[in-house]
C-alpha cells in the first residue's frame, strides 16, 4: 500500500548540455507525474506510479530511476510491442524551454485499462 499513486506517462527527455563548442543531448527521466511522485518520495510520502514504458533500453532505464527514487513500480507496465515515448527539450536564446515529442503509437498513449491494475488505486491512501 501506497499513500500517493499517479496514473500517465513517463517517457525520455533528452536535454541538450554544451560541451566545448558543440551540444549532446542528455538522456533524463521525464512526465509530470513521475516528477510529481518523485518529489512527494524525497519528502517522506510512499507513492507508485501506473503506466506504460517500451521493454527497450529507454524502458529499463526508466524503471531504475523509479525504483532509485523509492517510487513502487508494481503498475509499471513493460511492453515489447511499443517503444518508450521520447522527447526533445529545445532551449530557446533565454534558456526558455520547448518540446519535440516522439510519441505516436509509443508506451505512454498505449495503456489501456486491462494494463492498470485496478487494485493499487483502490489500496492507495
Amino acid at each position: 500500500m501506497v499513500d500517493l499513486i499517479a496514473v500517465g506517462e513517463l517517457l525520455i527527455d533528452f536535454t541538450p548540455v554544451q560541451r566545448d563548442n558543440e551540444f549532446l543531448l542528455k538522456q533524463n527521466a521525464g512526465g509530470a507525474p513521475c516528477n510529481m511522485l518523485a518529489m512527494a518520495s524525497s519528502l517522506g510520502t510512499s507513492s507508485g506510479f501506473i503506466g506504460k514504458v517500451g521493454d527497450d533500453a529507454f524502458g529499463a532505464f526508466l524503471q531504475k530511476t523509479l525504483i532509485d527514487k523509492g517510487i513502487h513500480t508494481e503498475g509499471l507496465v513493460l511492453s515489447d510491442q511499443v517503444n518508450t515515448t521520447l522527447a526533445f527539450v529545445h532551449l530557446d536564446q533565454k534558456g526558455e524551454r520547448s518540446f519535440s515529442f516522439y510519441r505516436k503509437g509509443c508506451a505512454d498513449v498505449a495503456l489501456e485499462l486491462h494494463d492498470v491494475n485496478l487494485q493499487l488505486i483502490s489500496d492507495a491512501k
